[in-house]
């Protein structure tokens, strides 16, 4: 989803290893005194301005020096606001780069990037809403007009410190359960401090409202081309989420278009579940005749009823669609197989679910919709609604390929009794995770292939890529084949266990019926080197091991303390470590491995699983730990993820 503002450093915050090389070298172990004894948030301060620095710096390689003649509004704004804000005394740098989309951000030391492609919009809005002519003086005016809202919002990020905050709440364990509701609030958090700057500065705030409804119009476009958007798995809020916090006319109308928003994204994800029905049964009570809604409710119960079921008799896992909510849907005018099935779970949910969506079939054909009603309209005991459940599953796949429609499709196959077709069941999820999943093909190389599921595959393969973007999830795929398959089920499982989810009922209920067990907690544990660890916060470090002997300096992407007295380099990030590397005789040991470990030591440690690097080996825990070694010894040791 396109967004006016990313969180601080959001392009460059996850910076990648470009060499493992580069990982290990070390600069001469010169003889440097202590630093003066620092508390972690000076520490952490100090290294959140080191990076933001290098990192802004490192983005000026595309840097346009002027474009279409905006710098000059950029500086005229900036000055206006700073001087309005109460603390003009920071060194401002902004850079304008060449990108298409539509979007600003604020680095957390007072840096500004501006995407060439929100002044473009800006201009087409100016031209579209005033009728004012380019270059001429009113249309300056409404540049400045226009692009205050923008930075204001900036500027609110910046004021208040709110990634210097996040980070120092992540080390102070303060930070909320839910890190994206958190950022969320901290966007809220910006838009208001950005209009009290506006209002000081003597900007109009309509501009503002104004802002956010045209990002409301291009996720509506999105939306309505079949994008998805679950807020709660969401950085930013939605423009009517952030409209509804603003004193509009229409405040009320946002905050209820809002509501629906988490309404519809609690059906997707099957929380909630009741309160959904509750929230739908009271908007239908004001567009009673409003057929989204009633679909979202037949969603919302056919959910219901899964949950009341067994997994042993749902045998599969269907996928339930459920598009996002849309303002167009209100404010556009224009079971085990025997000779005779028994309907898994409560009967009476499953009958009132059914029955949904048998009242909206007959106006409704969309493929979403009309996979859900296969999926649940396969389990009824009548022959006749087995065969329709089939025919509807295969309409809804040739009207739209999706991962939804195909998966379901193959579903039906395996749970309808009449048909009896469950090898093509197994061979489409066998085709689909082969083409989708690279860690499956290896147990299917040589085996022979089904023409019709590699014909429907295919057709999924193009829909997926004629798509913009997909964000389809293949793991229910990849559970149902380890579920179906015979010859491979237990290599699957693992499969999915590693890649995909090893918590849910639904990953238990795998584990029980293929005997695979679940991955122990204790592959879960980080490697501890005197106290330390991979993702051990800026306090504790400095707790554990005292401040570094050399003045900390910025290298690929990180802050890098040397620890000469231990021969050990850190490198940390946003006030973590990142990475651990061990070179000398002094490092600490890794358990039972240390430097000048023997070969067959790290084997009998570590196993023999590992990846050859260059002239590193690679073991795969929970994070990566590599050895390199001189004469079958180990010689440096590093951790990283």
């Amino acid at each position: 989803m396109l967004n006016l503002i990313r969180f601080p450093n959001a392009k460059y915050h996850n910076v990648k290893i470009i060499s493992i090389i580069l990982l290990f070298c070390i600069l001469p172990a010169n003889t440097v005194l202590p630093l003066e004894s620092i508390s972690f948030e000076d520490a952490l301060w100090s290294q959140v301005q080191a990076l933001s620095l290098a990192d802004y710096k490192k983005s000026l390689k595309e840097e346009i020096k002027d474009y279409k003649n905006w710098r000059k509004t950029i500086q005229t704004v900036f000055q206006k606001l700073k001087a309005n804000s109460g603390n003009a005394n920071f060194e401002l740098h902004f850079a304008i780069l060449k990108d298409v989309s539509f979007n600003a951000f604020a680095f957390p030391g007072g840096q500004f990037i501006i995407h060439s492609g929100l002044l473009d919009e800006l201009d087409r809005m100016i031209v579209k809403d005033t009728g004012s002519k380019p270059e001429s003086t009113e249309f300056f005016k409404y540049r400045e007009a226009y692009f205050a809202p923008v930075i204001g919002h900036e500027l609110g990020h910046y004021y208040n410190r709110h990634s210097f905050k996040s980070y120092l709440a992540k080390i102070e364990n303060k930070k909320s359960d839910d890190e994206n509701e958190e950022n969320r609030n901290l966007e809220l958090d910006a838009d208001i401090s950005g209009i009290l700057l506006l209002q000081k500065s003597g900007y109009d705030i309509k501009y503002f409202t104004h802002i956010l409804k045209y990002l409301n119009e291009l996720r509506q476009k999105e939306l309505s081309a079949g994008g998805k958007s679950i807020p709660y798995f969401q950085t930013h809020p939605s423009p009517h989420e952030r409209l509804s916090q603003i004193n509009t006319e229409h405040k009320d109308l946002h905050a209820w278009a809002a509501k629906m928003e988490y309404v519809f994204a609690d059906i997707q994800i099957s929380r909630k579940l009741d309160n959904a029905v509750k929230e739908l049964d009271d908007a239908l009570n004001t567009y009673p005749d409003n057929l989204d809604f009633q679909k979202a409710k037949a969603v919302a119960l056919h959910k219901i009823w899964l949950e009341s079921a067994l997994l042993e008799d749902l045998k599969l896992k269907s996928i339930v669609d459920l598009p996002s909510f849309r303002d167009n849907m209100v404010f556009d005018k224009k079971a085990q197989k025997s000779l005779t099935k028994k309907i898994p779970g409560d009967r009476a949910k499953f009958n009132k679910a059914l029955t949904a969506y048998r009242n909206l079939m007959k106006e409704n054909k969309e493929p979403w919709f009309v996979s859900n009603f296969a999926v649940i309209l396969v389990y009824s005991p009548e022959k006749q609604d087995e065969a329709n459940a089939i025919k509807l599953a295969k309409s809804a796949f040739k009207a739209d390929a999706s991962i939804q429609t195909l998966n379901n499709l193959a579903f039906c196959h395996s749970i309808a009794i009449s048909e009896g077709n469950t090898k093509l069941s197994r061979e489409l999820f066998r085709e689909i995770a082969r083409n989708l999943e690279d860690d499956v093909e290896v147990f299917f190389k040589g085996q022979p292939r089904d023409n019709e599921a590699i014909s429907l595959v295919r057709d999924l393969k193009k829909a997926m890529k004629s798509k913009e973007s997909s964000d389809e999830d293949i793991s229910t795929v990849i559970l149902n084949l380890a579920i179906n398959e015979i010859s491979f089920t237990k290599g699957i499982a693992n499969v999915y266990f590693n890649q995909y989810d090893s918590e849910s009922k639904w990953a238990e209920f795998l584990s029980k019926i293929t005997s695979v067990p679940l991955p122990s907690k204790e592959q879960g544990k980080h490697t501890v080197v005197d106290g330390i660890h991979l993702g051990t916060s800026i306090k504790d470090l400095l707790a554990a091991w005292k401040e570094p002997n050399r003045k900390p300096k910025v290298e690929d992407g990180f802050e890098i303390w040397y620890y000469d007295q231990k021969s050990a380099k850190i490198s940390m990030r946003d006030g973590f470590v990142q990475q651990i590397l061990l070179y000398g005789e002094d490092s600490p040991s890794l358990g039972d491995i240390k430097i000048g470990s023997e070969k067959f030591l790290v084997e009998q440690t570590l196993g023999n699983q590992y990846k050859k690097q260059n002239r590193y080996l690679i073991f795969e825990r929970k994070e990566k730990i590599g050895l390199s070694f001189d004469e079958d010894k180990v010689e440096r040791v590093i951790l990283f993820e």
